[in-house]
């Protein structure tokens, strides 16, 4: 019988059963890892970190989706920052949309996707604009605005560890250049990480766009593979959540 050790938070660890290793290699940026779990399903895990799973994957992107799209209804155009598994893409594709820009940085998480997580994807990457790069680059450049702007991205660890992947996504600078491809009515969606064990991602997050917008706030959702509640940090101008 063979276990795998998923990781929540320094110290904490989640030990699930593994019934076959599906994908298992690395890319320029992280370990990449697909299993098949008696508990989870199929889970896509990066650095050792679970993303997404087959068995609450609905539970995440709901979540995440949801609070922005019952407010602005009519909204038509949305960029994904990260998000490379296409399972936030296939939600919105599925509630309607159809303009869709997903920036990803990780190539290798794009291809492993395509081939081992269809079944929660449903090819939503043939669907929708993939532009593979970096994320804060990209809204720099483009001079497209959007009506709903996710960050979906791995987590920060730490708002000091600037080298980190995604830790240069939390700052005043990515920030004013979100703003700068967002309408007046658009909303501002990222994933914060878990409260519970590590809040300041989330409070971090909060303190920085402050600055930038009129609104802001969180809220949360329970993700089992994730190990209890994880939260999401909103923004916007107009538009309260």
């Amino acid at each position: 019988m063979t276990y795998k050790d998923l990781y929540i938070d320094e110290g904490v660890h989640m030990r699930t059963e593994v019934k076959e290793i599906l994908y298992s290699g690395k890319s320029e940026y992280q370990k990449i890892d697909v299993i098949d779990t008696e508990k989870f399903g199929v889970v896509l895990c990066l650095d050792d970190i679970p993303q997404v799973c087959t068995r609450d994957f609905h539970n995440y992107h709901m979540a995440f989706m949801t609070a922005a799209r019952d407010k602005i209804r009519d909204g038509e155009s949305a960029l994904i920052i990260g998000g490379g598994d296409g399972v936030l893409a296939r939600f919105l594709l599925d509630d309607g949309m159809k303009d869709i820009t997903q920036v990803e940085l990780d190539p290798k998480v794009v291809s492993v996707s395509r081939r081992y997580l269809q079944s929660m994807h449903k090819d939503s990457f043939d669907e929708i604009k993939v532009e593979i790069g970096d994320g804060v680059e990209f809204v720099k450049k483009t001079d497209k605005k959007y009506d709903y702007v996710f960050c979906d991205i791995t987590d920060a660890w730490d708002l000091d560890e600037m080298d980190h992947n995604s830790g240069k996504i939390f700052t005043d600078e990515f920030f004013s250049d979100v703003k700068s491809v967002m309408k007046d009515t658009s909303v501002l969606v990222c994933q914060t990480d878990l409260p519970f064990f590590w809040d300041k991602q989330r409070q971090d997050t909060l303190a920085l766009l402050k600055k930038q917008f009129n609104k802001r706030g969180s809220f949360m959702t329970p993700v089992h593979s994730y190990g209890g509640l994880t939260s999401f940090v909103w923004a916007s101008d107009a538009v309260d959540l």
